[in-house]
Formats: structure tokens, C-alpha cells, sequence
């Protein structure tokens, strides 16, 4: 399989946005309440999956998704408020205040996340790609 740029971010962004769908239809169904735990780790999986699947800039990609995870959580909440269904914080303020909750606790989760597909890939070996270049 070649390895491209492109295709690392579209899949960890992939993991996250299929976490947000899974996410809607746990809550409704109340099936698997563990799930939900499951469910907030995707940065973490999202950010292993790209810093494993990219030819370079591993570092920088992985750590990425924490962006993406909280502007996708924050769409969704903003959503979930326009559609009068139950939040924790309703309103632009409600927003900005969850995107900041958002960004730091998926920075954490990316950071680890980073990490782990670093040392799995064969870039961790010197063998391929670059972890910031």
C-alpha cells in the first residue's frame, strides 16, 4: 500500500466522523452505554491511524486531528443545540467554551495517540519517511 498524506488524514478523519455518528445513535438507542467510553478515545485511534499511515510529517498529522476532532465535536454540539435536542452547553459561548474543552482533552488523547503510530510505523526505525520532515 502507498502511503500518501491525503489518504492518512482522510481516514483519522474518517475515524473521527464515524465516532460522531456512532455517538448520536448510542445516545438515542441507549444500547452499549460502555460504547460511549469507547467512543471519546477515537482522536486517540485517529491520531495512531494517520501518524502510522503517513509517509512523513508524522508528528505534525497525528497531532492534527486534535484540531479536527474538536471542531467536529463543537459542529456537532452547535448541531445538537440548533435541533432543540438536549446539551451541556448551548450557545456561542456554550461553543467556544466546549471547543476549548474539546481541543485540550484531544491534544492529550492525539499526543498519545501520535506516539503509538509513530513507534508502530517503520519511520520510528529510520527505514521510512521523517517524523517532522
Amino acid at each position: 500500500m502507498k502511503k500518501s498524506i491525503p489518504k492518512a488524514l482522510t481516514i483519522g478523519i474518517g475515524v473521527i466522523l464515524a465516532a460522531q455518528i456512532l455517538w448520536v445513535v448510542v445516545l438515542k438507542c441507549a444500547v452499549y452505554p460502555w460504547l460511549i467510553w469507547v467512543l471519546q478515545a477515537s482522536p486517540f485511534v485517529a491520531a495512531a491511524t494517520v501518524a502510522y499511515l503517513a509517509p512523513r510529517n508524522k508528528i505534525y498529522l497525528g497531532m492534527s486531528m486534535a484540531v479536527f476532532a474538536a471542531l467536529l465535536s463543537t459542529t456537532s454540539n452547535f448541531i445538537y443545540a440548533s435541533l432543540e435536542l438536549p446539551t451541556d452547553l448551548p450557545g456561542i459561548q456554550g461553543a467556544l467554551t466546549f471547543f476549548g474543552i474539546a481541543l485540550a482533552s484531544g491534544t492529550v488523547l492525539c499526543a498519545a495517540g501520535t506516539v503509538v503510530g509513530y513507534l508502530f510505523s517503520s519511520g520510528a526505525n529510520g527505514n521510512e519517511g521523517s517524523a517532522v520532515n
